[in-house]
């Protein structure tokens, strides 16, 4: 879903944003939240079973940025040959396909 708003941010003329940072930054944001959530349970609640219940999410949330990661550092030679075919800049004589060029 983020790389998909990250595309139509780009149609629009926006900065496509290539390091995963505001992914990154989103999930530093729901770890505040989770902490505020979490101090409002432990005060309201007598048993510790919420409160532990938003500490497991929130250890996924604080987790997550560092599996992306290395799932993309795994996940990248996978891709290398398709990454080769786009990455390489077009050969100069693409230009002139038109055999009467040549001449």
């Amino acid at each position: 879903m983020y790389l998909l708003a990250q595309y139509f941010i780009a149609r629009q003329g926006g900065q496509f944003e290539q390091d995963f940072s505001g992914l990154m930054e989103i999930y530093r944001n729901i770890h505040t939240v989770n902490v505020a959530i979490a101090e409002r349970l432990r005060a309201a609640s007598e048993t510790d079973s919420s409160v532990n219940a938003i500490i497991i999410l929130d250890m996924f949330a604080k987790a997550l940025p560092y599996a992306i990661k290395e799932s993309l550092d795994e996940v990248g030679p996978l891709f290398a040959p398709y990454v080769e075919k786009w990455s390489t800049p077009p050969c100069p004589l693409a230009e002139h396909s038109d055999p009467e060029s040549y001449s």
